[in-house]
């Protein structure tokens, strides 16, 4: 099991959407993580809105866990050569959070406001008090308007399509190996199901109902289909016709790895997103990563699909890179 830590430096472990939540916990959350964030990286996928002379920046992250829920963490900055005497304002559910005040010829710094899942809390911005397109953003609709700051450009629109079908899916539930064709290829259960159980894994998992399963090869099986790009479904060995043989045949160094190129050890694979805003390099992938015990070696809520430091990624392990898009 791996724990988190949030980039304002809130250690956790991630669950799903479906435990209670401390609330209180969670609404001086909401009060602290008002901050400024500092851009070391300009690679990343964001989303500009021009209102009048003022372009503002977007981007998203998602977040979850045990004590302060769940929800998205809005990033926003004014970028260069705008004009000086204009002010943008986030608000959460109507109440201002955030204000970027403009500076002629000079790109603010990031700031970041906390829209939280649980507390049914929605987004807006305004540009000298008057509304941008962002505004109101649904659960669902928040990462199709708005890009994932962990996700580096790319000029390929397939690949930068199945980037963002694996990343969209942030959230939703780890299954295991076994879980069959549906119920690890993005499948909503309609009732708690399972216990699954792949070739080689230790712990058995269910899928509650309501919520979406992914296994890894499931994952990126999908993000590739998305865009008419067929790859094997499994990982396995190199003489089994799965994605480390291709990717053993590939020898791509790791050296040369890109953003959407597939990671990939006997047993696991994620997708490489490059490098975000704050300068890390992360990968997406289904994983266990956080289970909670149900009975002896059963575990439900097995957490997901999630994006990971490359380097905790691939520590420990000698990874492959497989492109399925050259």
């Amino acid at each position: 099991m791996r724990s988190r830590t949030f980039r304002h430096g809130v250690s956790a472990h991630w669950e799903g959407w479906s435990r209670p939540r401390r609330i209180p916990l969670l609404a001086t959350l909401l009060a602290v993580l008002v901050t400024a964030v500092t851009a070391t990286a300009s690679s990343a996928i964001t989303n500009d809105v021009v209102t009048g002379s003022v372009t503002t920046r977007f981007c998203w992250q998602w977040f979850g866990s045990l004590v302060y829920g769940s929800g998205f963490e809005i990033k926003m900055q004014v970028i260069n050569n705008t004009p000086s005497g204009h002010t943008g304002a986030a608000l959460v559910s109507g109440v201002t959070q955030a204000t970027i005040p403009t500076a002629a010829r000079s790109t603010s710094a990031w700031k970041s406001v906390i829209v939280s899942k649980d507390l049914g809390q929605n987004f807006t911005y305004r540009m000298d008090g008057a509304s941008t397109p962002y505004t109101n953003l649904d659960w669902k609709g928040i990462r199709y308007y708005m890009s994932n700051c962990q996700t580096q450009a790319v000029t390929n629109a397939s690949i930068r399509a199945a980037m963002t079908y694996a990343v969209n899916k942030v959230g939703d539930r780890y299954t295991g190996g076994g879980a069959g064709e549906s119920y690890r290829h993005g499948a909503i259960a309609p009732y708690r199901v399972g216990p699954f159980h792949g070739a080689g894994q230790t712990y058995y998992y269910y899928l509650e109902g309501g919520f979406a399963g992914w296994d890894c090869s499931g994952l990126t099986n999908r993000a590739f289909g998305s865009v008419g790009v067929s790859i094997p479904d499994y990982t396995g060995t190199a003489s089994n016709g799965g994605l480390y043989q291709r990717a053993v045949s590939a020898n791509i160094s790791l050296a040369n790895r890109r953003p959407g190129d597939l990671l990939v050890v006997v047993g696991h694979v994620g997708m490489y997103l490059g490098t975000g805003i704050d300068g890390n390099q992360w990968v997406v992938e289904a994983t266990p990563w956080h289970k909670w015990p149900d009975n002896g070696s059963l575990y439900v809520d097995a957490e997901g699909v999630t994006i990971t430091l490359y380097s905790t990624f691939i520590s420990g392990k000698s990874y492959r890179v497989y492109r399925p898009i050259a």
